[in-house]
């Protein structure tokens, strides 16, 4: 229970000082989703060819899709987005990247298959509720620790500060991994439904 508590107390005091950040980010994803609208043909057929491949072998095997989804996520926010914050710009790159992504597959399966795009968006709502505020609040710490990194090295910030600051970095990451694992469950178990009704 004081874990729990200690968690709850680092990642909301984390939050409230990174929350420039997380604005930051969340505007780079609304950007990117307007890209995705406007560059949906050449980065909807992109994205379509590696989706269908995967979501075949996904939809055969659902602990299969969960890690490979959890894992996929883990990957690209955690890994990509948090480490790369040492260089801070690419973190929000990686969220416009992101919201690109997303808005293009929307208008690409409505151009292509004829799904209305609203159809789209409901079957993505139910993970992506989980799954986009995890990866804002995971590249949002990738900006705070290239920052405070930074500020380290050039004997800006005192070590401790530093080390309260890697804590509260640490509680939210836990945290968008718990999110990520909820929208995972969510987006394997829509592919085997999704698979089972064809």
């Amino acid at each position: 229970m004081q874990k729990l508590k200690t968690l709850i107390h680092l990642s909301t005091s984390g939050l409230k000082r990174i929350k420039y950040y997380v604005i930051t980010n969340t505007i780079a994803f609304v950007m990117g989703t307007m890209v995705g609208v406007l560059y949906w043909d050449i980065i909807g057929e992109q994205l379509s060819k590696e989706l269908y491949g995967i979501a075949e072998e996904l939809s055969a095997n659902p602990l299969y899709a969960y890690i490979y989804i959890l894992g996929h996520n883990l990957i690209i926010a955690i890994s990509l987005g948090f480490f790369s914050g040492i260089t801070i710009a690419a973190p929000t790159i990686i969220a416009l990247v992101n919201g690109a992504s997303i808005s293009a597959i929307v208008v690409y399966v409505q151009e292509k298959l004829g799904v209305p795009a609203i159809l789209s968006i409901y079957a993505m709502l139910p993970h992506g509720v989980f799954e986009v505020p995890a990866f804002i609040i995971a590249t949002s710490c990738g900006i705070d620790f290239g920052v405070s990194t930074w500020k380290r090295i050039l004997n800006k910030i005192s070590s401790g500060k530093y080390k309260a600051r890697l804590k509260e970095e640490v509680a939210l990451l836990l945290v968008s991994v718990i999110l990520f694992a909820i929208a995972a469950a969510i987006e394997s178990s829509l592919i085997i439904l999704a698979s089972i009704l064809k």
